[in-house]
């Protein structure tokens, strides 16, 4: 049985129970059902301006949560709950002392922290009197894998008025530093086709691997 989370503890803790929770790609149904009790225990404790203008929305293993308190701007906090496969390092440890103290485990830097630090934020900033803008949390599922499967890409189809805002904060490492993105990747597939020749009278042949030099030189 998954222990609660307390989305109002140090964000150090938090990550390290959201680590301690196995979450490689789509095997996400545990982390998102603690994720999700643990926003409704906290939305279900407002009193203050936040209260009856929150929802909570859990669709699959993405959840969603927002405040509509009328501000005049929006911030989307937005990461993913997946990983890479666990590599023997679920649960998490600690090396290291005092300041020097470093958190292995798998997702403790992508993106486990910044999923707790946004948890943390929503839950002690939400009903919060001095929130300037109104927040939307987004985590999903199936990042680390390949774009089909992505739930931030499920989400612009089914729920794409979550997604509206005025900036948008994704928590992925960044050395502390705010990045304006990734570089990206991008998938190229090549045909080359040649004359087969003894390699004995190559010159008789036309070399496919040869023709591929010009793409490569482009590449460089």
């Amino acid at each position: 049985m998954t222990a609660a989370l307390d989305l109002t503890a140090d964000p150090v803790d938090l990550t390290r129970a959201l680590v301690d929770i196995a979450s490689p790609s789509r095997e996400e149904a545990e982390i998102a059902g603690a994720v999700h009790t643990a926003l409704a225990s906290v939305v279900a404790g407002f009193t203050g301006p936040a209260a009856g203008r929150t929802e909570l929305v859990r669709d699959g293993h993405r959840v969603l949560a927002r405040t509509s308190r009328g501000l005049p701007t929006r911030v989307v906090l937005a990461g993913h709950l997946d990983t890479v496969p666990v590599a023997d390092n679920v649960p998490c440890r600690l090396t290291g002392e005092g300041a020097d103290q470093v958190l292995h485990g798998c997702g403790t830097v992508d993106m486990k922290s910044g999923d707790a630090v946004f948890l943390h934020l929503f839950a002690t900033l939400a009903d919060s009197a001095e929130l300037a803008h109104d927040l939307t949390l987004v985590l999903y599922d199936c990042e680390e894998i390949e774009a089909t499967a992505n739930g931030l890409g499920f989400l612009e189809r089914t729920h794409r008025d979550w997604l509206t805002g005025d900036v948008a904060i994704l928590g992925e490492p960044t050395g502390g530093l705010i990045e304006a993105g990734c570089q990206g990747t991008l998938r190229i597939r090549v045909h080359a086709r040649g004359t087969r020749a003894h390699s004995a009278r190559s010159w008789l042949g036309d070399n496919a691997v040869h023709r591929l030099a010009p793409v490569l030189a482009a590449l460089e």
